[in-house]
């Protein structure tokens, strides 16, 4: 029981999203201008940045 409370729920729900989102834009990409794609990934790196930067994540 213990292991269930010390898991740090938001931050796997963010990776799961961010999951997600990489594979829709693994598909789109294909389809799109690379310029785009590359865009849309440095906005993904920088929200993922700002999520788990260590000052944030609180344990």
């Amino acid at each position: 029981m213990d292991a269930l409370l010390s898991v740090n729920w938001i931050a796997l729900l963010v990776l799961c999203i961010t999951l997600l989102l990489f594979k829709a834009l693994n598909w789109i990409a294909y389809r799109v201008n690379w310029t785009f794609v590359i865009l849309i990934s440095m906005v993904m790196g920088a929200v993922i940045g700002i999520v788990f930067h260590p000052k944030i994540i609180r344990t």
